[in-house]
Formats: structure tokens, sequence, C-alpha cells
């Protein structure tokens, strides 16, 4: 594999880490398999990376790589402790809700990206104060220089003013 898949492979990973961590949670909440199934997947989808198409859902196509790989966990289990009670299909109907639930939650990211997009300066320093730089509200007010009662009101305004846009992207999307 070239040096520039390799960075691809690497760089796909550290963006999509989380969730894939989060989703073998979901599936298999005893941590010491999440981090064994985690280790596994992460080990196959290198060794199959050159199928990989670059531009598709890496996130779609890692999530069925740590799907297979908690069925064969289960399995695995299974056969030494019958420990497990759900079938496949219920890890498969619960695959199925995830998906479905991670991929609304990625287009409210997206359109809040855009909705953030749209307001005014302002109003976007005011919100990377209080939220990135967790600052609390008297001291956004007093790096704005603003009244406590005012800066709070902003905010509330602006939180109103994005949930709104994201329901209406959502909504017409």
């Amino acid at each position: 594999m070239d040096q520039d898949k390799s960075t691809l492979f690497v760089k796909l990973l550290a963006e999509h880490e989380r969730r894939l961590q989060h989703y073998i949670r979901v599936l298999l909440p005893e941590s010491s398999s999440a981090d064994d199934v985690l280790q596994e997947s992460k080990m196959a989808m290198w060794q199959h990376f050159e199928k990989f198409e670059i531009g598709s859902n890496f996130n779609a196509w890692a999530h069925r790589f740590v799907f297979n790989r908690v069925l064969a966990y289960r399995k695995t289990k299974g056969r030494e402790n019958n420990r497990f009670v759900f079938s496949d299909e219920f890890y498969e109907m619960l695959d199925d809700k995830y998906t479905k639930e991670a991929e609304r939650v990625e287009l409210k990211i997206e359109s809040l990206h855009s909705c953030i997009a749209k307001l005014e300066t302002e109003q976007r320093n005011m919100l990377k104060l209080r939220y990135f730089e967790k600052m609390n509200i008297d001291q956004v007010a007093e790096k704005i220089s603003k009244t406590v009662t005012a800066t709070y009101r902003a905010l509330s305004r602006i939180r109103f003013d994005l949930r709104s846009c994201v329901n209406k992207n959502i909504n017409a999307g």
C-alpha cells in the first residue's frame, strides 16, 4: 500500500475512532471486550483498506467491520459460556437503529455548522467564548463588554435561532 493511502487510512480512522468506540460499547458494554473488538476491527480494516473506495462513506465501511467482529466475538464467547442471550437478529436490529440514529445526528451536526456560519461575527464570537473556550456567562459578558443579563439573553436567542435553523434544514431535507 502506498504512503498516501496509508496516511489516508490513519486520518480517516482518527476522525471516526471515537464513533466506532461508542458503537462497539453499545453492542458490547463490557469494556475489555469492546477494546479487543475495536483492535481486531482496526487490524481487519487496515488489511482490507485497499478495497475501500476513496470518497465513499468510511464510517459506514468501518461499521461493517466492527459489526462483523462483534458477531464473531459473540459466537466465540457463546460457545465458551453460553452467556449471550440475544440473537444475531437482535444485534442486526440494534445495528440498524444505531446506524439510522447516527445518520440523523450527522445531518444535524452538518446543519448546525451551516447555521453557525450564517450568524453574524459577534454572535459566532459569543458562541466560541461560551462553548469552545468554556467561559461562564459572567466571563463572556465581561469579554464582550455587555451586562450579564444582556449576554444571557443574546445567547438564548442565538441558541433558539440555531435550533430553529437546524430543524428547518432537517425538515426541508
